[in-house]
C-alpha cells in the first residue's frame, strides 16, 4: 500500500478502491448521514437545523412529515429519532414512525419522505418542543 502526501488539493469527488460510493467532500464533511433535522414540534414546527431536508408538513398537533431536498434511492432506509421530555419532570415523549392516520391505514415511508408523530409515555398525542431524526440508507 501507498501513501499519497497532498497540500492544499481541490477535490470534487472521492471514490472507493473499486471506483464506486462516490461522494464529495462536503457530503464527507456534513456526515454520512442521507438526511438529519432537528426541529421543534410545538405549535407550528421550525426547523432549527438539517441536512437534506427540505421542510416538514405540519399534518396535525405531533404529527409531522419530514420531506427530503434530494430523494433517497428507495424507502428502504433506517431513521432513528429522539425527543425530548415534556419539560415537567412527569413525562417521557416517544417518537412513533410511519403513524396510522385518521383512516386507520399507515402511512409508509417513501423516497421523498417519512412522517412520524410524538405522544407520551401513555400514548396521548404530545407536542415536544425537541425533535431529533437523522436517516441511514445504502446506495441502491
Amino acid at each position: 500500500m501507498s501513501t499519497l502526501n497532498v497540500t492544499n488539493a481541490q477535490i470534487t469527488t472521492l471514490k472507493d478502491a473499486s471506483g464506486n460510493h462516490s461522494s464529495t467532500p462536503s457530503a464527507v464533511f456534513d456526515g454520512r448521514a442521507k438526511a438529519w433535522i432537528r426541529y421543534n414540534g410545538e405549535g407550528t414546527p421550525a426547523i432549527a437545523a438539517s441536512f437534506n431536508v427540505d421542510g416538514i408538513t405540519d399534518n396535525a398537533a405531533a404529527d409531522h412529515t419530514v420531506n427530503f431536498d434530494t430523494n433517497l434511492p428507495s424507502a428502504n432506509y433506517c431513521v432513528v429519532t429522539a425527543a425530548s421530555s415534556a419539560g415537567d419532570g412527569t413525562t417521557h415523549n416517544v417518537v412513533t414512525l410511519n403513524r396510522i392516520n385518521s383512516n386507520g391505514n399507515i402511512v409508509a415511508p417513501t423516497a421523498s419522505a417519512f412522517r412520524m408523530t410524538t405522544s407520551d409515555i401513555s400514548g396521548n398525542s404530545t407536542e415536544t418542543e425537541h425533535i431529533y431524526a437523522a436517516v441511514f440508507c445504502g446506495d441502491e
